[in-house]
């Protein structure tokens, strides 16, 4: 199969699963990312806003917002680029790139860009399908390959469900994709 067809197959397995299964594993795999932020030196999580029916991001949002440990940033599209700015609630989220929640222009707080320990930060990556080697495929716009390729010492952390993790094959990488650090899905986390 072809990029594309790839793509189009595990979007499609993620897309078969019902809100209530989707709910239930998007809280397993929260839970499981939680215990792994606890873990590490961090207080800086860059984490993306779910949109239709990838692994949802609202509850972990706002559990993170709600504890003291954490700065919490999340993206917004400018032309071909994302930037993560700082939220301090979810209401701060209105409709943006393709109707994603994203933090509201005239509202914008501090740019993640402007705050100097990117080494202690770790950005939550949404996909459509990984590899067990740590490499992921996004949506094709190539978004978070720019930033994270921008940002090359910020963790790594990628957010599926287990049907869209591919464990027969490999994803052929090209030379701007970059790799997970780590995978979590409501089964297992997975290292690289």
């Amino acid at each position: 199969m072809n990029k594309n067809e790839i793509r189009k197959e595990y979007l499609k397995r993620r897309n078969e699963l019902d809100e209530a299964t989707r709910i239930e594993k998007s809280n397993k795999i929260s839970k499981k990312l939680i215990e792994m932020l606890q873990s590490r030196e961090t207080n800086i999580v860059l984490v993306y806003v779910s949109y239709k029916t990838e692994v949802s991001t609202i509850e972990l949002i706002s559990e993170l917002l709600n504890s003291d440990s954490y700065r919490v940033y999340v993206p917004k599209v400018f032309g071909d680029e994302i930037y993560f700015f700082k939220i301090e609630a979810l209401n701060e989220l209105v409709s943006g790139y393709q109707g994603i929640l994203e933090p509201e222009f005239d509202n914008i707080k501090a740019s993640f860009d402007n705050q100097n320990n990117f080494d202690k930060a770790i950005a939550i990556i949404p996909g459509s399908v990984y590899d067990m080697k740590g490499n992921r495929m996004g949506y094709g716009k190539g978004y978070y390959d720019r930033f994270l390729n921008s940002h090359p010492e910020v963790a790594k952390i990628g957010l599926c469900f287990e049907c869209q993790l591919m464990k027969d094959a490999y994803l052929e990488p090209e030379s701007h994709d970059v790799k997970m650090d780590y995978i979590i899905t409501e089964e297992g986390s997975y290292s690289f």
